[in-house]
Order: structure tokens, then C-alpha cells, then sequence
């Protein structure tokens, strides 16, 4: 009878492998819904009612097209020109820390005045 040692790692430990990735999904899905659940309220309070669906719709879609687009080709580019495979990770948390400190300065308009 073959050993431990000798199996391959992928049959040792396939289950442990499919709970490890659901845990991770579901740490991801928690994340997620922590940040896209209260977006759209937090948008519709920082336009004023009268152009708030143009302002809403221009300004998450236009964004979206700019970094989402182009993430894979800048992604690609520094790979390439830093030989890091880290470097996209690095982008992001860049961005992400631009995203926080313009959230900072964010504020609800009131609309009842």
C-alpha cells in the first residue's frame, strides 16, 4: 500500500481544496455585498434629484469604461515592464487607496432644502 507521501496532493486533499474555495466565495461574496449593497443609496444621495439619473448612470459608467476596461491591458503592460507578477495587485490597492480618500471628501446633498 502506497503512502501518504507518494499520492498525489490534489487526492489527499480534495475536499478540504472544496471547502477552502467555498469559504473563500463566500468571503469574497461578503466583501462584495459590504461595498456594492449600499452604492447605489450612497449615489442617489450625492446628486441632486433633478439630473440624478444622467449624473448617477454618466459617472458609474464612465468609470467602469475607463479603469475596468483598460484593467487587463494595464495589468498586462506592468507585468511586462516590471517582470512582477504582484504588480496588478499593486495597482488595485493604489486605486482602492484613491477611492477611500475621495470618499473621505464625499458628502450627501440635501435635497428637502
Amino acid at each position: 500500500m502506497p503512502s501518504d507521501t507518494t499520492s498525489p496532493p490534489e487526492s489527499r486533499h480534495a475536499l478540504a481544496g472544496t471547502v477552502g474555495n467555498v469559504l473563500e466565495w463566500y468571503d469574497f461574496a461578503i466583501l462584495l455585498g459590504g461595498i456594492q449593497g449600499p452604492l447605489p443609496a450612497f449615489m442617489v444621495e450625492c446628486f441632486p434629484i433633478r439630473g440624478r439619473y444622467t449624473a448617477i448612470g454618466l459617472s458609474y459608467n464612465i468609470t467602469l469604461a475607463i479603469f475596468g476596461g483598460t484593467a487587463p491591458l494595464v495589468s498586462t503592460w506592468l507585468v511586462k515592464t516590471t517582470g512582477d507578477l504582484a504588480s496588478p495587485a499593486i495597482y488595485l490597492v493604489v486605486l482602492a487607496a484613491i477611492s477611500f480618500v475621495s470618499m473621505l471628501f464625499l458628502k450627501p446633498i440635501d435635497n428637502n432644502t
